[in-house]
């Protein structure tokens, strides 16, 4: 791991900072695009609902971290941090981000669907991105290797004695993250034409995906995910699920 980039006396760039900041702006500036050449959007509507997703997902990130903390203080029972984490949480960022920008690009009378769909290919590479700068930062480890053997995947952070290697949790997780988004792309060339308008195509498999991966490796990750994420993440699998049958069902309706 290389946690710092650049040091110079105080000023310090942590190399997590380069990942999360390039993730941040393909998200933005490649959703922007997508949004207004592919499906037609309005550019001003489009940047206004982007700007509200990303203090949104910011917001809710914080939210568990913010909400675990005040629990913790006020009732001083570590028992609460089961249901309630004080760390920030990418399923609170997630799911504040996403229903922002759907209210907000339906306040800004735009085809809130094609706004969604629109995102969830960028949102796919800059999640991969995002837990690059993990990786070089720290966070997020995958549990430690119990057995002697190891496998040519396991990695060893500087900070840990010689012998402990670990599952390499963020770039399983940017590995998934890369294969879903040429998945997403692949059904959006394909598919897109056939999608019946109101209604979504990449969205649900986005959150279906993702939501199914997050609870499947989540037994691998050091810091697990905690009941309100697990409900989040349960949520999105069952949301995904409903989603892509009731697509899958218009869309055989309208071809007979």
């Amino acid at each position: 791991m290389h946690p710092i980039l650049f040091e110079n006396g105080f000023f310090t760039v942590r190399t997590s900072y380069f990942f999360w900041f390039a993730a941040v702006s393909v998200f933005m500036f490649w959703t922007r695009s997508r949004a207004v050449i592919k499906y037609g959007l309005d550019r001003n509507g489009t940047t206004n609902a982007i700007v509200w997703t990303f203090f949104a997902a910011a917001t809710g990130a914080l939210f568990f971290d913010f909400f675990g903390k005040a629990v913790l203080l006020f009732t001083n029972d570590p028992s609460y941090s089961g249901f309630f984490p004080a760390e920030l949480s990418s399923s609170g960022g997630i799911l504040f981000g996403g229903l922002a920008g759907i209210y907000k690009s339906y306040r800004e009378k735009l085809r809130w669907n094609d706004f969604a769909d629109a995102a969830m290919i960028p949102a796919a590479a800059a999640i991969a991105i995002w837990r690059l700068g993990c990786f070089f930062d720290g966070c997020c480890r995958g549990i430690i290797f119990e057995s002697s053997w190891l496998p040519w995947f396991a990695v060893h952070y500087p900070d840990a004695p010689a012998s402990v290697f670990r599952y390499p949790y963020p770039l399983i997780e940017s590995a998934f993250m890369l294969l879903l988004m040429l998945f997403l792309t692949s059904a959006e060339k394909i598919f897109l034409k056939k999608r019946p308008s109101c209604h979504t195509l990449l969205t649900p498999i986005f959150i279906l995906a993702y939501g199914a991966f997050r609870l499947l490796t989540d037994p691998i990750r050091e810091a697990g995910l905690r009941g309100g994420g697990l409900l989040i993440f349960a949520f999105f699998v069952l949301t995904g699920v409903l989603a892509s049958l009731f697509t899958a069902y218009r869309s055989v309706q309208r071809d007979k």
